[in-house]
């Protein structure tokens, strides 16, 4: 039989091409209803100041969405952010077949821009009515989260970000070079160090007509959040992975291979060591459904887990 092909999961073109053949609604790694507990608790913790935002990252064409709905004050609350168009227009046809009463805004720069002109800090203040958000971005790019949320003033930052299975997807894209990971963040967003090493990233890869120090995508990932997040912030993960988030326990680059001949990657730069701006608060194994039963043969078929990692943000500046 021929090798089936691995699947692209950091490509948007599979993720389309998914989502148009299978429409359905779809869980990865652990039912929706799993988290309803924990967004419960993580919640409670952020109710100060009232009407705390939610950045569902990959969101796809999971049914936690709608959960999400049930936990917060206002719908408008909640950003569904995924890398797929399909995804979020199958997203919002959905939201508007289950809630027909609700108008959902065209996209979710422009509520945000609605909001700061309006100088309201809470979400509360504004119109009444109105569904989820839903935008397409590509976390992977600091410009196009940026645009997705609606800037990086306070007002634009969230308190939770719900992570369900995405970093396993992000974790498989190639390396990135630091510069091009970095590229929008400024002075106004940075302090001094971090931007002074920014600067010096693009200059040297300017320098060198070449891709420069490369970052693993989880590290650039975890980059990008810290930008959009409040300090104290959490970010709730769900990943396949026991060693997910390596790089914030002291864990070794899985994508360095001396014996491989692969590239030598730089020391990450102090200034952006994404441990000055994420520490793993919680980290447990979940068994995944029906991991625990039994084979009608002698032998028991081995447990399946996945694991949950909450992170929580500093309060150092990005």
């Amino acid at each position: 039989q021929p090798l089936k092909m691995v699947p692209q999961f950091s490509s948007k073109s599979y993720w389309n091409t998914r989502f148009t053949d299978s429409p359905t609604s779809f869980d990865w790694l652990l039912p929706a209803s799993t988290l309803d507990p924990l967004l419960r608790t993580t919640l409670a913790s952020h109710a100060d100041p009232p009407f705390p935002q939610i950045l569902h990252i990959g969101c796809g064409t999971s049914w936690l969405s709608f959960h999400l709905r049930a936990h917060v004050a206002h719908p408008s609350q909640v950003l569904n952010l995924d890398f797929s168009e399909t995804a979020i227009a199958l997203g919002r046809a959905k939201e508007a077949d289950l809630y027909p009463e609700e108008h959902a805004e065209p996209d979710a720069l422009s509520s945000a821009e609605a909001w700061q002109r309006d100088g309201s800090s809470e979400i509360g203040a504004r119109e009444e009515g109105g569904g989820m958000r839903w935008a397409t971005a590509d976390l992977l790019s600091f410009g196009s989260l940026v645009e997705a949320v609606g800037g990086t003033t306070a007002a634009s930052r969230f308190s939770v970000v719900l992570d369900k299975s995405t970093s396993d997807a992000v974790a498989c894209a190639e390396s990135i070079p630091a510069a091009d990971a970095l590229l929008g963040m400024d002075a106004a967003m940075l302090d001094p160090e971090a931007y002074a090493r920014v600067v010096e990233l693009q200059d040297r890869e300017s320098e060198l007509k070449r891709g420069g120090d490369l970052l693993d995508p989880m590290i650039v990932l975890a980059l990008h959040l810290a930008a959009v997040t409040v300090a104290g912030g959490t970010w709730i993960a769900v990943s396949h992975s026991r060693e997910r988030f390596w790089f914030l326990e002291g864990g070794t680059d899985p994508r360095v291979d001396e014996s491989d001949g692969a590239r030598e990657y730089a020391e990450r730069p102090s200034e952006l060591d994404p441990k000055r701006f994420w520490r793993v608060e919680r980290k447990e194994a979940l068994d995944a459904p029906g991991s625990d039963e039994r084979s009608n043969g002698a032998v028991h078929p081995p447990r399946i887990q996945h694991w949950l990692y909450l992170l929580i943000r500093s309060n150092k500046s990005l």
